[in-house]
């Protein structure tokens, strides 16, 4: 019934507490030697399945320092809520090299200190294989925490009443449908943000800005668990990503989006062929701008994405 505004917070990051990401690398030019065609894979209405299936915590939330908030993290259960940390630097660990660092917030050459939502703080502790770093508690110096009192699937009754309508979208060919109803989802999803949004008093409790992190962060890590399992299944690593789509150049024969129709899972966004000017501008880029502009220049039409 009432809002779950960010508490004051000592080193707060500026931006969004959990950022999306946006990331691209230069290839080498043996990962484009056997390459036919450019392919682009996203979550499907990756929003919508993280929202159905986190618990968000609410009520009052308790402030924790030192030892007390080790104590909370060390829980069976990982307490909904906020975590400062420290990130160790990504060249301390062995991580792939053609891969984004596992937080956002994270610097290749030095410790960062900032603040996580519990997402974030169990999948750092996952293996790298699975996305994380292999963290232990002690190696992420908790300092302080914001845990709150209750958590629940609080938003599984609106995501499973989406769910059900896209469905019905998706079977009956309804693209307008469809996209509506990804606007209703990622909309309120983004408005959470903003307590303007919000100032009546029976909407107040929609302003939810730890909810919103969570299920970035979550989209995030899924995102990028599935490029670790590409990469052992195929070898491949992808070129760019941002939000929740992950570019590859693959050869022929190599299919990397995921069977299944569950939402949150890999499927085939887009895919272009590696033409010889396209090739050529991936080989002489010089930096990733450049990158970027030669993957425009192949995905020529911009389809919209299922966030």
């Amino acid at each position: 019934t009432v809002g779950g505004p960010v508490p004051p917070l000592d080193g707060e990051p500026r931006g969004d507490l959990e950022p999306a990401l946006g990331w691209t690398r230069i290839p080498d030019l043996e990962e484009l030697s056997d390459a036919t065609q450019l392919v682009s894979i996203d979550q499907r209405a990756a929003y919508l399945a993280s929202a159905g299936m986190l618990e968000f915590g609410y009520g009052k939330p308790r402030h924790l320092r030192g030892e007390n908030a080790l104590d909370a993290a060390r829980q069976s259960k990982t307490p909904f809520g906020l975590w400062r940390v420290t990130l160790p630097p990504g060249d301390m660990l062995a991580l792939p090299p053609a891969l984004p660092l596992p937080h956002p917030h994270m610097l290749a050459d030095q410790p960062v200190q900032t603040w996580i939502t519990t997402v974030s703080l169990d999948a750092l502790q996952t293996s790298v294989a699975d996305g994380g770093i292999g963290a232990e508690l002690d190696d992420l110096d908790i300092a302080e925490a914001w845990v709150y009192p209750e958590q629940g699937r609080a938003l599984d009754k609106w995501a499973k009443f989406l769910r059900e309508a896209r469905k019905v979208a998706v079977d009956t060919g309804d693209t307008a449908m469809k996209r509506f109803i990804g606007a209703c989802y990622k909309g309120y999803i983004g408005r959470m943000v903003n307590p303007d949004m919000w100032t009546a008093k029976q909407m107040q409790h929609h302003h939810q800005p730890l909810w919103r992190a969570a299920i970035i962060a979550h989209c995030r890590w899924r995102g990028r668990r599935v490029a670790m399992r590409i990469a052992r299944e195929t070898g491949r690593w992808p070129l760019r990503t941002v939000t929740d789509s992950w570019v590859y150049p693959l050869p022929p024969g190599i299919d990397i989006a995921d069977d299944s129709d569950a939402l949150g899972k890999m499927t085939l966004e887009k895919r272009a062929p590696l033409t010889e000017d396209i090739t050529v501008m991936l080989t002489d880029a010089r930096d990733t701008h450049e990158i970027n502009l030669a993957l425009k220049a192949a995905f020529t039409d911009e389809d919209e994405g299922n966030i």
